[in-house]
């Protein structure tokens, strides 16, 4: 389903940053971490994520991220002070909406 800027919806989980030591690189993945209760908010924007590694590239270069995966997340305020990062299939339209 597609979602509009201003569309009162419910989140089931929400995505949060985090690091992977592989093989001496740093990976880049986002997680979906499930709250204990759905909490309601507004949409306020889509934004794309990425996924990837951070390599080195000499000691003149340093460290640059190639990035692997692009993933498409919707902004969701859930208060007047924050918002988090939902995937699409966490979604639903707010019973009061």
């Amino acid at each position: 389903m597609q979602f509009k800027l201003g569309d009162k919806v419910t989140v089931k989980a929400e995505v949060l940053p985090g690091k992977d030591y592989e093989s001496g690189d740093i990976m880049r993945k986002w997680r979906r971490w499930e709250g204990e209760k759905p909490v309601a908010g507004i949409i306020v924007g889509m934004r794309t994520v990425k996924e990837g590694r951070s390599e080195y590239w000499g000691s003149e270069e340093g460290y640059r991220f190639v990035p692997s995966k692009h993933i498409r997340v919707y902004l969701v305020a859930i208060s007047m002070a924050s918002f988090i990062r939902v995937l699409p299939e966490d979604l639903e339209v707010a019973a009061d909406a």
